[in-house]
């Protein structure tokens, strides 16, 4: 994908995101004033699982999506693909929720209206997911990058109005309010993504005549599917240790925390979405450029230790929109931005897994990341509390970006400068630590900028460059306007 093309989707997707982390910032903080940190703890819980389900269900199919979309161009080739990866999944989860629901009730596991009405949400939440997965792949891989990120602001719009209207008018079993709204909210971002791509998404009519390798596509998805299944509870074993150790309170509060990441989560949302096709793409047509791989990593690891180190800097001030029964939350934060940072990082260095379709590695770097996890968790939690689950987290997630790399450049060498990232990561950890445990003061502040300054002298050029694109594309924009 030639760099104009990136930018410009980049650009486009993050201004989608930046809307959409406005109706977060302004709406987050009602919803938090309104609700126990009870209830949201166990809506936090709920989503967790549903993602957790979703992703086992999607037996890895959406990953082997992204793989062979490219592979060829018809159409009826590209309907042919989309359908067996969504139908299986969907109808497997289905039946096997029939099922499970019948014994649930059968046992007594369901003995209440309230119940009944959490497993129906959660079906019905787990489905439109798995839609939703699937029909978001589809509108970045035909590079929709206006539709799609319209579709995230819907998203995000339907629930944020849903949850807060609901709220209103019942003033009662916040939980379920706040899970039905989840749910419509996936309903609706799946309908118009499903309803964009209509023609790929017909299940009737011409299809592939020449047999696609299904078989190909499962073996390639699976370790996928594993590492992933893996992964997701590697991101919910904080809150699992939190539930067992402490309370729905302290899950509620540091759910809050993680909501505070939604302005980093941005750029995460936003490269993640268009990197996966792009870079599959430029290997695709030229596997001996690595300066383009080098570029983008600089870039990424730039803009992602900046908005980490402003928000660890800011983290009290975010903290006093949620309102007084999460101002904890703030403690929290820091080591917590690890797991955006690290992550969208690794997506830079990890690309040698997928060139080179050893998706099994994903299996080892998850799994032992997992572990690590969860032995930190269960030793820091009785000591210090949620904060012990963040300090874990975070720490993981380095290991989780060190794994990624070293597998990944055994199969596609690229040298990406990792004595300066890793500089930079010990850095940002002494910062981190010193904001979980002292509340912000002068010394804060002389912290932050000396470490803005080393991080300038490092990434000096890259920061140019950097300096000179949003230039002349707001140049650009200028003559259009």
């Amino acid at each position: 994908m030639k760099e104009k093309s990136f930018f410009h989707q980049f650009m486009v997707i993050g201004g989608g995101a930046v809307l959409n982390m406005v109706i977060g910032f302004f709406t987050t903080p009602l919803i938090t004033r309104l609700v126990d940190p009870t209830e949201y703890g166990q809506l936090s819980l709920f989503n967790t699982y549903s993602n957790i389900v979703m992703m086992v269900f999607c037996l890895g199919l959406d990953q082997s999506l992204v793989r062979y979309f490219y592979k060829r161009d018809e159409e009826n080739y590209k309907k042919t693909l989309l359908f067996r990866c969504w139908f299986y999944p969907v109808i497997i989860f289905c039946l096997l929720s029939i099922v499970g629901a019948w014994i649930a009730i059968q046992e007594g596991y369901v003995n209440s209206k309230d119940d009944l009405c959490i497993l129906i949400l959660f079906i019905g939440n787990v489905i439109f997911l798995i839609l939703n997965r699937f029909s978001t792949v589809l509108l970045r891989l035909t590079q929709k990058a206006n539709l799609y990120s319209l579709t995230t602001i819907l998203h995000k719009l339907a629930y944020v109005l849903g949850a807060i209207g609901l709220i209103l008018v019942f003033r009662s079993h916040y939980f379920i309010l706040l899970a039905f709204a989840t749910v419509i909210s996936s309903v609706l971002s799946s309908l118009i993504g499903i309803i964009a791509e209509k023609r790929l998404w017909n299940p009737f009519g011409e299809r592939c005549v020449e047999k696609i390798d299904f078989s190909g596509m499962v073996k390639y998805g699976l370790p996928l599917l594993v590492a992933n299944g893996i992964y997701m509870i590697f991101q919910a074993i904080d809150k699992l240790c939190l539930s067992y150790y402490c309370s729905y309170y302290d899950v509620g509060v540091y759910a809050s925390a993680m909501s505070l990441m939604s302005i980093i989560a941005i750029l995460r949302s936003t490269f993640n979405t268009i990197w996966a096709p792009a870079s599959i793409k430029h290997y695709e047509s030229d596997p001996e450029d690595k300066s383009y791989y080098q570029k983008i990593n600089r870039y990424i690891t730039v803009a992602m230790f900046a908005f980490g180190l402003t928000l660890m800097f800011a983290k009290d001030l975010i903290a006093i929109l949620l309102g007084e029964k999460y101002r904890s939350a703030a403690m929290i934060m820091p080591f917590l931005l690890f797991q955006p940072i690290m992550y969208t990082v690794s997506e830079t260095t990890v690309i040698g897994i997928y060139f080179k379709n050893k998706s099994a590695c994903q299996l080892i770097v998850s799994a032992v990341a997992c572990v690590f996890n969860f032995v930190g968790n269960i030793i820091l939690i009785p000591i210090v509390g949620p904060k012990g689950a963040a300090i874990s987290t975070g720490l993981s997630y380095i290991l989780f970006f060190t794994l990624r790399t070293v597998f990944s450049n055994q199969l596609y060498y690229v040298d990406f400068g990792l004595k300066k990232f890793y500089f930079a990561t010990v850095l940002t950890v002494l910062f981190a630590l010193y904001n979980t445990f002292v509340p912000f003061n002068w010394t804060t502040v002389v912290f932050y900028i000396i470490l803005i300054g080393i991080g300038f002298m490092l990434y000096r050029e890259t920061i140019m460059e950097l300096l000179s694109i949003v230039a002349v594309k707001l140049k650009l924009l200028k003559k259009k306007g």
